[in-house]
């Protein structure tokens, strides 16, 4: 009997269809499309990338003519093992009503033109990021080349100081040396994103918009106490170069204080926009602007930030200010009011910015610039070690999320030594793999 002859019937779900492809078409790899319409033929198959699978599965709906409304008019797109990481119903209208957007189960509704849109965003902005990474570049109309040259050399000079002192990051560099029409598209892409992304909780809203400007752009939901910020606007306060380029005084980002990092960057839905086109220009005017020579800490300065922390340092620190704000007593509360001390303040420092967090109604809110965050309710501990555990393993856990996150990987590498972190993870999977045996 022939091979095809075994073949299940394709048509009854998407795993036979899988089964047919990646059995009896020679795949063994890859992001597989299953695509059905009521009006029309969608192939499925294996792709080799996530970007070619998607990018091909909206094309091919995009190039099909007016079908009937069918909620059999759908499509999924999954990885090798299984996971679904798109699966949406198409309308007449080439609206889609996703139920499953980037792995994460959610309700958004997009369109065609506009996922398609993202990919070729994101891609130019991909190329043009490993183009510009040895040399980064700014092409301005106005310029001539040399003139762009000078400037692109002023402007690598220049932000090199801010990279050492943790103001700025690669990304927030590589932002600034967009040209002025991308910056525009991405400022765009963002907008969009964030509208689409409204009703989503601070976690998804976050990630969509890190992903659709790979980790260029950084906007929340949240204030910088860890609060919700109100429904008609979003919050800019995580984005470094947001705060670096609208702090009261220049002079604030080398005193050491960490003042200029204090910016609400609170902005209402329809300016986010002009929110990060006036962050470009802005960022470029900084370091544009900036006097050679005089933007340094000092030697011990230095030497202190340079001297890099295990994983386990930095969480015991985290944790025992944690717990010094929980337990204070008045007069000690007092003394932190008069010294300008608060738990906000000291956990931006004491992580280098990775971690944000406060006390809300007597609970503990921690979270991460990519939207992971945790709460933890001091009242279900009976007794302090245990709420003093539990503390260090939900800060080592937010710090090995962002040692891995573009957002704030730099930031992690240059505060904590990135092999504890490793120690940290194996030794954690070795955990769960024992207790599953």
């Amino acid at each position: 009997m022939k091979k095809s002859q075994n073949l299940p019937l394709s048509s009854a779900c998407t795993a036979n269809e899988r089964e047919n492809v990646l059995n009896n078409m020679g795949y063994d790899n890859g992001f597989f499309a299953f695509s059905r319409t009521v009006d029309g033929s969608i192939p499925n198959r294996f792709y080799p990338t996530l970007e070619e699978v998607y990018k091909t599965t909206l094309s091919k709906f995009s190039e099909m003519g007016p079908f009937k409304y069918n909620k059999n008019n759908y499509f999924s797109i999954s990885d090798n093992a299984k996971n679904i990481i798109y699966k949406g119903e198409v309308m007449p209208s080439r609206k889609i009503k996703f139920s499953i957007y980037g792995g994460t189960e959610t309700y958004k509704v997009s369109t065609i033109t506009e996922e398609l849109n993202k990919l070729s965003t994101i891609s130019n902005l991909n190329n043009k990021i490993m183009n510009t990474k040895s040399t980064p570049t700014v092409n301005v109309e106005t310029l001539t080349k040399s003139e762009t040259n000078e400037m692109a050399t002023t402007l690598s000079h220049n932000a090199q100081v801010y990279l050492d002192n943790d103001i700025l990051t690669q990304s927030n560099l590589n932002f600034l040396c967009l040209p002025e029409e991308q910056a525009k598209s991405l400022a765009q892409l963002v907008q969009e994103t964030a509208t689409n992304n409204r009703e989503a909780d601070n976690q998804i809203f976050t990630k969509a918009i890190a992903d659709v400007s790979n980790g260029m752009v950084v906007i929340t939901k949240t204030l910088a106490s860890g609060k919700p910020i109100v429904s008609s606007h979003v919050s800019f306060h995580d984005d470094t170069l947001y705060c670096a380029a609208h702090c009261k005084s220049s002079e604030a980002l080398w005193d050491g204080s960490n003042t200029w990092r204090k910016v609400p960057g609170k902005i209402a839905y329809g300016k986010i926009r002009e929110a990060v086109m006036d962050m470009y220009h802005k960022g470029q005017q900084l370091l544009l602007n900036s006097p050679t020579g005089t933007h340094f800490k000092t030697t011990e300065q230095s030497a202190i930030s340079n001297e890099k922390l295990s994983l386990s340092e930095v969480s015991a620190n985290i944790t025992s200010t944690v717990m010094t704000y929980l337990r204070c007593t008045p007069d000690m509360l007092h003394y932190f009011t008069i010294k300008g001390n608060t738990l906000e303040a000291d956990l931006e420092q004491l992580s280098n910015g990775v971690i944000v967090g406060g006390l809300l109604n007597n609970n503990i809110t921690l979270s991460i610039p990519s939207g992971h965050s945790c709460e933890i309710s001091p009242s279900r501990f009976t007794s302090d070690e245990q709420l003093r555990n539990t503390i260090s393993m939900k800060v080592a856990q937010l710090l090995v999320g962002a040692s891995i996150s573009d957002i704030t990987r730099d930031k992690v590498s240059s505060l904590v030594n990135l092999s504890t972190i490793e120690e940290y993870y194996i030794s954690s999977t070795k955990q769960l793999e024992s207790q599953a045996a």
